[in-house]
């Protein structure tokens, strides 16, 4: 119980840790360069760390303080400014995921090549508890649940059954809740439309079929996706389809609202969205 305080520091170290890429993310989309983020974060810490020892101004001899500025290079600079760019070039959870394994890997170099370190069985367990963690993070798709939220509207989450299909009698339970029905063919299982739309025919049915390139969508609507881990993968982008032609004067007008709100791309813009696109795909 006497190391609760510290076990409870660590928590919140890794939690304000983990709050740093969205926010990276965040000042990205907002303008700021990859630089820029790092210099505001420099300052900041910098700040910090005279506020805890304000006397301390420089190491102890001239190689100290050249050996702590290669390793700031390497470890602070040379880290952040990578973590930066590849933040704004792809997702936070996969930016996030190559970041969280560099202990891992830290820990297995250091039992290859480090005489002093053990391979001893609670630092093999606590490794791969920790390889599990950032795997259950990085199970998700926040994709689906931004479309909902930028439509304004509140999700219904429907329970799906052990074979990955969405489960029948949780969403007869859940039907007066909804007027649209997003169901996801997730892995290539696809879910039978044909027996949603029997049981429900007003209903509003969207399919996503991201993992289901070759299934022919029956639904009202349905989405393909081209980016990236998909496949075919253009880097990014998608195909919509649309069955329904109530649905076409609405979507119409979106996609030309879309279309009005890009940005001009300039000769050197045009070859950074083709960077872009060629390294998330």
């Amino acid at each position: 119980m006497k190391d609760l305080g510290y076990h409870l520091l660590a928590i919140l170290t890794i939690a304000i840790w983990g709050v740093t890429f969205v926010n990276t993310k965040v000042l990205l989309q907002h303008g700021l360069h990859p630089m820029e983020i790092f210099l505001l974060r420099f300052i900041v810490a910098y700040l910090c760390i005279w506020t805890i020892s304000p006397r301390v101004v420089r190491s102890r001899s001239w190689a100290d303080e050249g050996l702590l500025f290669v390793l700031g290079f390497l470890g602070g600079t040379m880290y952040f400014v990578a973590e930066n760019t590849a933040l704004g070039l792809s997702y936070v959870n996969n930016v996030s995921f190559i970041v969280c394994t560099a202990p891992l890997i830290t820990t297995l170099l250091a039992i290859a090549f480090v005489k002093e370190v053990k391979a001893t069985t609670p630092l093999l367990v606590g490794s791969a508890m920790a390889l599990a963690g950032v795997g259950m993070v990085v199970y998700n798709c926040h994709t689906v649940m931004n479309a909902i939220a930028n439509a304004g509207c509140v999700p219904v989450f429907v329970d799906i059954t052990d074979g990955m299909t969405i489960d029948m009698e949780d969403l007869a339970q859940k039907r007066s809740q909804m007027k649209v029905l997003i169901v996801t063919h997730l892995f290539g299982i696809v879910n039978d439309i044909h027996a949603i739309k029997a049981l429900y025919p007003d209903l509003i049915i969207i399919e996503d079929c991201a993992h289901s390139f070759n299934h022919s969508i029956v639904g009202d609507m349905g989405v393909y996706s081209l980016g990236q881990g998909k496949f075919p993968s253009i880097g990014d982008g998608g195909v919509l389809v649309v069955n329904s032609k109530s649905l076409i004067p609405n979507l119409q007008s979106t996609i030309d609202s879309l279309y009005e709100s890009l940005p001009e791309y300039g000769r050197w813009g045009e070859w950074e969205l083709f960077m872009r696109l060629w390294a998330k795909a």
